[in-house]
């Protein structure tokens, strides 16, 4: 079977093109349009596949050939960055850096839903933590210094 928007030759059983991202119509049509090579095809594919690495769906987790842009069962994008995703990141970094308490609070909120900007802002936190009480004892030893010597 082929993508209906790209052409690109499908895997039985994918939801979306690996190529576009189409989400695929199966229609009974389809499945009697028949190649004279298809039986050669599917075995190129085959010794192809094994040989090529392979990696996982960001989304869904699927294992998927890594040449692939677009995974076959959820239609997920996975070459390109979003930058919404990143602006995200970046927001809660600095946030949680400046007020390590907000970081805990969003770390709290955002554990389950969204484990990896959770983590950001927990790790961003303690580091702010961390050198703030480095900070502090600085200043308490300069203060010792100075009232003693």
């Amino acid at each position: 079977m082929y993508c209906k928007n790209c052409g690109n030759k499908l895997k039985e059983g994918s939801n979306f093109c690996s190529k576009c991202g189409k989400k695929i119509e199966n229609n009974d049509d389809d499945k009697n349009i028949v190649d004279a090579d298809i039986e050669e095809e599917n075995s190129n594919d085959n010794l192809e596949a094994d040989k090529k690495e392979v990696m996982y769906c960001r989304n869904c987790g699927l294992e998927i050939p890594s040449d692939t842009i677009n995974c076959p069962n959820c239609g997920y994008n996975l070459k390109t960055v979003n930058d919404n995703d990143f602006f995200e990141k970046f927001i809660i970094i600095i946030c949680s850096f400046i007020f390590p308490l907000i970081g805990i609070i969003i770390w709290a909120i955002l554990r389950s839903s969204n484990p990896k900007n959770a983590k950001n802002a927990l790790i961003s936190s303690l580091i702010s933590m961390g050198i703030t009480f480095l900070l502090i004892i600085l200043i308490i030893i300069f203060v010792f210094i100075a009232l003693f010597f």
